[in-house]
């Protein structure tokens, strides 16, 4: 007898399943399974790729959906706390009770969808619920089974409330038929067996058929304890078995066809009904029409004036590229273009015309140009393009981009490709700020039922799954996130390849039994789904309301998401737009508005920035890329000083190289375009190719154009080509090859070097990168460096407002400004509006925005104060003239620390000291006129107010010590503007130190370096062994960088790092994916001094200059004399007095020796005037 499993939970019932599609098919092949059934929690996540992993087997995939039934209405969120779901043998405490639903045909796929799209958009209330309202209107279609024990008629029998138990039977008769059955299950729980007792009971009165379910969860009964644990990290419970003894069912597993039959052998029927019930379900998705071609659910756009989609773009088309060229060469320079000129810009618009109509692509262009130009039109900054999609002239004509695809030898064909037909995707940047705006554009254009945003799943990855998994087992946090820490940073990486890579995990399993327990949990849940979440980017938008093709999820937000991730949703024919959010817009056109207002005659717009500047490019050939969008990191700065890129083509091969893979050609690239190295093309047709690139093959587009060239490809098989070589699959690449070489000789081409030309081509494939995504993202690229060429003051006040919430940044930042001899002051509550600001003298103000604990709406009240009334004369004056509900005593508490009200000319303690009182007087002077009475000023006029006259004076305390001001100012903005505690070691650190932080990434893994810095945190750790180690972040002028102190030199040195004080650390560089940190340690000979120590520590001589001229006389060396004398100390070091002339100097030694520390050298530099005495060290 078969037996189909119709009872079947996922991965996809999040932290609840550990069943992956490729083994339950495999062991329901095994088994000779005719058909499986998927009914995960409350969603149909899984249900699409359940659907193609049971096609690929031969198994009839059922879908279904395990639904969760409110107690009453769906529409009621007083019904207790939610079920938890802690087992699935436990019974429901809240009343929520599940319903097992298996689709039929269409119609039942589609009632599915709208039941849980509904449980989501109208019922969710900790879970997404349903009711017998809604099930009854959207029942048809679909088979339904009463669950398990958490069912609402198996719990009612096993509470012994047959009469309640009969009637909720009767009511899903009612609703579904011969369609309902009652379902039983052998799960190993003492209760199952009464109820199952109860169910044939209640079957057989009733004429309910029955069926026999597993209630599966795990594929095999071993893995029973992985998904204990996976429960456990669902619920955040610890557990406190881990051996599985305690473990109450492990019957929850995939069972074979023949035990199930043993299981339910007093109840054939219920065997024989599974068949019944699968052979009914019969739905299938269809992806393409009657004529084999893909089926597309595209948005309705209607041209305006009756026209037909092809009619508007060719319009369109046609008149944009008249503007695009006008626009370029200016009017002047469009009517002298050639008519060879003319012809190739009009021969590729024609040809693009031709494949994107007869793709019937139309629409998606249109509908993309729409809500870009909607953007432009609207002041939302978009992007000048990304991806292959500046390949497109017609792009370009219809403003989706903004490169000349032409100019830059971009291909279509690398977009679009006649050849191959699959859906046009622009990946668009806006303005991170505004990009709501445009999504609320298309919601309102297209309907807010037929868009929705794109779910995503986050999964249970190496590092992550070892955190869960180690909560669970009860670890201590800090031993966890040392195992964590092992797994190597690189992205998507197994815990198998760190295992190969990390001797110190193998170590771990091999020699510790509870850890090799561990790896063995974490390797069963590795890659399991852990939570739902919304694509940053993707949206979707249909013909029709969304929930028709797909089901439903709400975000946290309330916002649509579909339950089909992107890859789904292009399988089903739905059209996915993809809205980016780029930080680097928002800040380019902040510079603009800052520029705009400073020089208005200047007609100043990004859009028009040259990308030939020279002084652009002189500046990045001195590497002088901070806040320049790619070309940050110290690697770049430093390939940038050696390649001198003089044009636009190089910044986009530099780009293009700076990646794993071609960095190799790196050197050869920089020697080429220098002329150091010989540029030589085997075959004359590569160099208008390659040529640009100096003879190096660097993109894809150019493999395509080697291959139209030399073997006549056509433009869609030369793209064909290169995916193949991208795959690089052997049967096909054979193929290829024979293809170029058949079209090599047909063009009378050598053979052997056509043969050495495609395997050159097929070894680039491994690195070869899209042009047209590099050339569009290397015109903002140039965009911001010459914004810093240019405006650099302008640059640095928009980059800080972006990077405003990145402390890290900000340092950076304000540091590379001071280099630039641009200076960022404190906020000021006269000068400073919400962002960063630029001064008539050319300076920064700090914006009001940067400071914590002072939010948007009490910086709003401040600024329209100060608009009517003009600046605040002092705290008072400022407490009664802004809001002090909103600017409330946390606020200007945050002001007064990040020192705003330094203007006022009181210090900061004088002015904390005192906030409470001007509080209170601005809430009595509030409440006076919120009362609408009549003040003394409207009564007697100003010079009678009690107000006016009121005698108001500060609370004067002694200004704070310096290093805490300072810290306030940290502490209230997140890094120092005002000074740096280091400020007071110029010389030490001048002397001292070998590197500042932002220069370690430039210096390799097991250098020494002398560094002075502050700690800004500490984290201590106790290790496996019970020593106590610590994880540091220190901090000087220019970043920031992580120390590991182990302990042999930590618990020496704790006090010192806990001090507070400037730092001088001798310690070990190490670099992890090009991030460095600190390693301090006796074996690598460290050491951690108060900074003031550090003449201590590396001076071993004092040098002492003294002039001898007309103004020296034996008085002034008696001086020194008596110095050194009072100073002797045996421990101390050797003076030498330099006695200097103008023409002579003569060397003496003293007899005494001196301490050689801060104190006795600052008492010996007081001794003179600056400009008589010299000291050095040595």
């Amino acid at each position: 007898m078969a037996f189909t499993h119709l009872h079947l939970h996922s991965q996809f019932s999040l932290l609840d399943s550990t069943i992956r599609f490729d083994d339950l098919f495999k062991a329901a092949a095994e088994d000779k399974m005719q058909a499986v059934a998927l009914t995960d929690h409350g969603n149909m996540f899984g249900v699409l790729d359940f659907y193609m992993k049971g096609k690929q087997y031969g198994i009839k995939p059922i879908l279904g959906c395990e639904m969760y039934m409110a107690p009453a209405s769906r529409l009621m969120k007083n019904t207790g706390s939610g079920d938890d779901e802690l087992a699935p043998y436990l019974p429901s405490k809240s009343g929520l009770s599940h319903l097992i639903l298996l689709v039929q045909n269409e119609i039942g796929y589609r009632n599915l969808s709208k039941l849980v799209s509904l449980g989501y958009l109208e019922g969710f209330y900790y879970k997404p619920r349903i009711d017998k309202e809604i099930l009854n209107q959207y029942s048809e279609g679909l088979i339904a089974t009463s669950a398990c024990m958490k069912g609402e008629i198996p719990n009612l029998c096993m509470l012994g409330d047959m009469d309640r138990a009969r009637a909720a039977a009767l009511d899903y008769k009612k609703i579904f038929g011969e369609r309902f059955y009652l379902e039983i299950q052998n799960n190993g729980v003492p209760q199952q067996m009464m109820i199952n007792q109860r169910l044939q009971e209640l079957a057989k009165d009733l004429d309910i058929k029955l069926v026999a379910t597993a209630d599966v969860h795990y594929l095999k009964r071993e893995d029973v304890f992985s998904h204990e644990v996976l429960m456990s990290i669902q619920s955040g419970n610890v557990m406190e078995d881990t051996s599985g003894s305690s473990i109450r069912s492990d019957e929850f597993y995939f069972k074979p066809q023949a035990v199930m039959e043993e299981d339910f052998s007093y109840c054939p029927e219920a065997i024989a009904n599974t068949m019944e019930i699968a052979s009914q379900c019969n739905y299938d998705f269809k992806f393409d029409d009657d004529q084999g071609k893909k089926i597309y659910y595209y948005p309705k756009f209607e041209p305006p004036g009756g026209k037909t989609q092809v009619e508007f773009i060719e319009e369109q088309s046609i008149a944009g590229l008249e503007y695009r060229l006008k626009e370029k060469f200016g009017e002047a320079g469009y009517l002298a273009l050639t008519p060879e000129e003319h012809k190739k810009y009009n021969d590729r618009l024609e040809r693009e015309l031709k494949v994107i109509n007869n793709m019937g692509f139309t629409g998606y262009f249109l509908i993309v140009a729409d809500f870009i130009n909607h953007a432009k039109d609207h002041d939302i900054p978009v992007g000048p393009g990304r991806g292959s999609g500046a390949g497109s002239l017609i792009a370009w004509c219809l403003k989706i981009t903004d490169l000349d695809p032409l100019e830059h030898g971009l291909l279509f064909e690398r977009f679009l490709n006649p050849e191959r037909i699959s859906l046009p995707d622009f990946d668009v940047d806006f303005c991170k700020q505004k990009r709501d705006q445009i999504i609320s554009y298309v919601v309102n254009k297209y309907g807010t039922d037929c868009v929705a945003q794109i779910i995503t799943f986050g999964k249970l990855q190496a590092r992550g799954v070892i955190r869960d998994v180690g909560r669970v087992f009860g670890m201590v946090n800090s031993d966890i996130d040392r195992i964590a820490k092992l797994v190597p940073e690189t992205i998507n990486i197994s815990l198998e390849e760190a295992f190969e890579q990390e001797v110190r995990l193998r170590q771990l399993t091999e020699t510790d039994p509870k850890m090799a327990q561990l790896f063995q949990v974490c390797r069963a849940l590795e890659g399991l789904g852990r939570h739902a979440s919304i694509h940053a980017a993707g949206l979707v938008i249909s013909n029709r309301p969304m929930v028709e093709h797909v089901p439903l999820f709400k975000g946290k937000n309330n916002e649509m998401v579909i339950q089909f991730d992107m890859g789904n949703a292009d399988r089903i024919g739905l059209i996915k737009f993809d809205f980016l959010g780029l930080k680097n817009l928002t800040f380019l056109a902040s510079a603009e508005r800052l520029i705009r207002g400073l020089y208005p005659d200047l007609d100043f717009t990004v859009y028009k920035i040259p990308l030939n500047d020279k002084k652009t490019y002189e500046m990045l050939s001195k590497g002088d890329t901070f806040g320049v969008f790619q070309l940050e990191s110290s690697g770049m700065q430093d390939l940038l000083k050696k390649a001198k890129p003089d044009r636009f083509a190089d910044i986009i091969a530099i780009i293009s190289l700076y990646r794993p893979g071609p960095m190799v050609m790196l050197d050869e690239f920089i020697g080429r375009k220098h002329g150091n190295i010989q540029v030589v093309y085997e075959f004359e047709e590569l160099r208008p190719i390659l040529q640009e690139t100096y003879g190096i093959m660097v993109y894809q587009e150019q493999v395509q154009q080697i291959a139209m060239s030399l073997a006549s490809y056509t433009a869609g098989g030369a793209d064909l080509l290169r995916r193949a070589m991208g795959k690089k699959k052997p049967e096909e690449m054979a193929k290829q090859k024979q293809i170029f070489l058949d079209g090599a000789a047909k063009n009378n081409h050598d053979a052997k070097k056509a043969e050495a030309l495609f395997d050159l081509m097929a070894k680039f494939a491994e690195y070869g990168f899209n042009k047209s995504h590099a050339a569009a993202y290397s015109v903002i690229t140039c965009q911001t460096a010459y914004l810093k060429a240019h405006y650099p003051v302008e640059f640095y006040a928009a980059l800080l407002s972006s990077e405003r919430d990145d402390s890290d940044n900000i340092t950076k930042y304000i540091a590379d400004a001071k280099r630039h001899k641009i200076q960022v002051l404190q906020p000021d509550i006269n000068e400073s509006e919400t962002d960063f600001t630029v001064l008539p003298d050319q300076k920064i103000r700090f914006g009001l925005g940067a400071i914590k604990g002072v939010g948007q709406v009490a910086i709003d009240s401040i600024l329209e104060a100060r608009k009517k009334g003009g600046p605040f004369k002092d705290l008072f004056d400022l407490c009664t003239r802004v809001s002090t509900r909103t600017t409330n005593k946390r606020v200007v508490e945050a002001l007064t620390k990040a020192g705003a009200f330094d203007s006022f000319g009181v210090n900061r303690a004088s002015i904390f000291k005192t906030i409470d009182a001007a509080l209170e007087m601005g809430s009595s002077v509030q409440k006076t006129l919120d009362d609408n009475q009549p003040s003394f000023s409207d009564l007697f006029g100003d010079a009678d107010s009690t107000f006016s006259q009121r005698k108001i004076e500060y609370e004067l305390e002694e200004a704070w010590p310096r290093l805490l001001e300072l810290k306030y100012e940290k502490d209230t903005i997140g890094f120092y503007v005002t000074g740096h505690p280091l400020d007071d070691f110029e010389d030490e650190l001048y002397r001292y130190t070998t590197s500042t932080i932002d220069n370690l990434a430039r210096i390799s893994s097991g250098k020494e370096v002398l560094i002075g810095a502050e700690v800004s945190t500490l984290r201590e750790i106790i290790t496996k062994r019970g020593d106590r180690m610590a994880f540091v972040n220190l901090e000087d002028r220019t970043g920031t960088v992580e120390v590991v102190a182990f302990s042999d030199i930590y618990i020496e040195n704790e006090a010192t790092l806990k001090s507070g004080e400037p730092l001088w650390i001798k310690a070990t560089v190490e670099v992890t994916d090009k991030t460095p940190k600190l390693i301090l340690s006796k074996k690598s000979n460290s050491k951690i001094l108060p900074l003031r120590h550090a003449y201590e520590a590396m001076a071993r001589e004092i040098h002492v200059h003294f002039p001898l001229n007309k103004s020296a006389d034996s008085g002034k060396l008696e001086i020194l004399k008596r110095f050194f004398g009072t100073s002797n100390d045996k421990a101390g070091s050797p003076v030498f007095l330099h006695l200097n002339s103008p023409l002579t100097s003569t060397v003496l030694r003293a007899k005494e020796l001196i301490p050689l520390n801060r104190n006795k050298i600052a008492e010996l530099k007081q001794l003179y005037p600056e400009n008589e005495l010299k000291i050095d060290f040595r």
